[in-house]
């Protein structure tokens, strides 16, 4: 071994210095914890790479009609969105399949998934104690070694169910909003994505149904949904896709539309189009059952 050394002294000093770094790569950082900060601000209004703009806002000041994959009626007659009350029908285990479609910026994801499954740059995060934070220390930031953010409101209600999850958003080194998360504490894996009822940097797609598809394009592939919900106002609505498993494990996937949402170029609220999918929320619940027991 000396001697074999002695003829490659470089490739072994090389070695012994890549050892420590490969070491530390495993380690990983720790995010520093910010208990009760209040003083973050995100960078609302910026470019969002895939948005359409047209295909979202109604630049006919909410004179757009309802025709076309906008129209209030789906192409069977058995919904109509503009006139739809809150209501529950069956389970739709179409979401298992659903689930097996998800994607984020075009790469296929399966949940639950790890913070380095989310993607390598944000691998530290996995180094949080989640486990050991309450309420009282909320807001609560943590930036990475990629200068990325982690923002938790709040810890409700994971302090009285333990495994179920708990919302939180990830800003890029420019606090740009880039996605939700739904995170459970115990085991620190991600059972949810949503966009957090903002427009996210991150694309986030169910079999191709994402923001700026409309209702009628989700129902056209998916059908009958789950839930159908209606803001006390009636200009919100939010279409459910929900089934539950044998571990008692309920899939949950939401469409909503929101009446009026940011647009980034004006900086403003504008109106959205009739029917059109503003906002979308995928997770995982564990052990539903038991705790609606």
């Amino acid at each position: 071994m000396r001697s074999f050394c002695a003829k490659t002294n470089n490739k072994c000093l090389l070695l012994f210095l890549v050892i420590p770094l490969f070491l530390a790569g495993c380690t990983g950082y720790k995010p520093e914890l910010k208990n009760k900060d209040t003083s973050f601000k995100f960078n609302e209004y910026h470019e969002i790479p895939y948005l359409k703009y047209e295909d979202i806002f109604d630049e006919k000041d909410n004179k757009q009609q309802h025709t076309g994959k906008y129209s209030d009626k789906t192409s069977d007659g058995a919904f109509d969105w503009g006139n739809m009350k809150s209501d529950m029908y069956h389970l739709t285990p179409i979401v298992n399949d659903m689930f097996k479609k998800i994607t984020l910026d075009g790469k296929k994801i399966n949940l639950p998934m790890s913070f380095a499954e989310l993607g390598k740059e944000f691998r530290d995060f996995k180094n949080i104690d989640y486990s050991s934070l309450t309420d009282d220390i909320t807001p609560l930031t943590a930036r990475d070694s990629n200068n990325n953010l982690i923002y938790i409101g709040k810890l409700d209600p994971y302090p009285k169910l333990k495994k179920w999850n708990v919302f939180m958003s990830i800003f890029d080194n420019e606090n740009k909003f880039l996605i939700g998360i739904e995170l459970n504490m115990e085991n620190a894996m991600i059972y949810g994505l949503n966009n957090n009822g903002l427009l996210s940097t991150k694309e986030l797609k169910v079999d191709d149904i994402g923001i700026g598809s409309t209702f009628n394009e989700m129902y056209d592939k998916f059908g009958k949904p789950n839930i159908v919900t209606r803001s006390e106002d009636g200009k919100d609505i939010t279409v459910v896709y929900s089934d539950i498993d044998n571990k008692d494990n309920n899939h949950v996937i939401a469409f909503k539309h929101r009446a009026k949402i940011d647009n980034p170029k004006t900086k403003q609220k504008q109106d959205s189009k009739p029917n059109v999918i503003t906002d979308i929320s995928i997770s995982i619940l564990r052990d539903f059952l038991e705790k609606k027991k």
